[in-house]
């Protein structure tokens, strides 16, 4: 039988699995929604209004931990950060 901590191991690699799924599921709703960064000031300008709004939410919260609002939010903000390297990072190309 596994142990308790090779159990939350498995809980933690199906919970990483989801949040990559929704990370990417939202970087292509964004896509579908609006075009691409034009520049890094606008891929900056985004990203910081999604920071903010999670502030807001930290602010108002009383709680000690992420809500699904929050963490809604913070998939968000990873999925902008992906977003912000496809549209703007130059390779070389």
């Amino acid at each position: 039988m596994p142990s308790v901590g090779a159990f939350e191991g498995f809980k933690k690699g199906i919970m990483r699995e989801e949040l990559l799924n929704a990370i990417h599921d939202e970087v292509n709703r964004a896509k579908g929604l609006y075009p691409k960064f034009h520049s890094l000031h606008e891929g900056y300008g985004v990203l910081l209004e999604e920071v903010d709004e999670l502030w807001d939410m930290i602010k108002a919260s009383k709680l000690i931990k992420a809500d699904d609002r929050m963490k809604a939010e913070a998939i968000q903000i990873a999925a902008m950060a992906v977003r912000f390297i496809e549209d703007l990072y130059d390779a070389g190309e």
